[in-house]
């Protein structure tokens, strides 16, 4: 006669899961707190109607192309953006 399989799930491997949970949850706001100050950082650098140069003392009054740093900070803040709603949903769902 073949051995019986066990039925059921122990307690152990509840507390493993549920430990893996909590790590996850406390990983995730960890992550999300650092990319929203990123974030928040990225906005600020971004100066609304006037482009980088403008802080250096530059002045442009004419529609321009984002070129170099100013490049750089608006896709990084594009991206901080969609980081921060993917762990904003990942948290929701551990």
């Amino acid at each position: 006669m073949p051995p019986r399989a066990k039925r059921g799930v122990g307690l152990s491997n509840f507390k493993i899961l549920f430990s893996f949970l909590k790590f996850m949850l406390e990983f995730l706001s960890i992550i999300q707190i650092i990319i929203s100050a990123l974030l928040i950082g990225a906005i600020l650098l971004q100066a609304r109607g006037s482009g980088l140069s403008s802080v250096f003392g530059g002045e442009s009054t004419f529609y321009h192309t984002r070129r170099g740093m100013e490049k750089i900070i608006f896709w990084a803040t594009i991206i901080l953006a969609i980081l921060f709603v993917i762990t904003g949903i990942a948290s929701f769902l551990f």
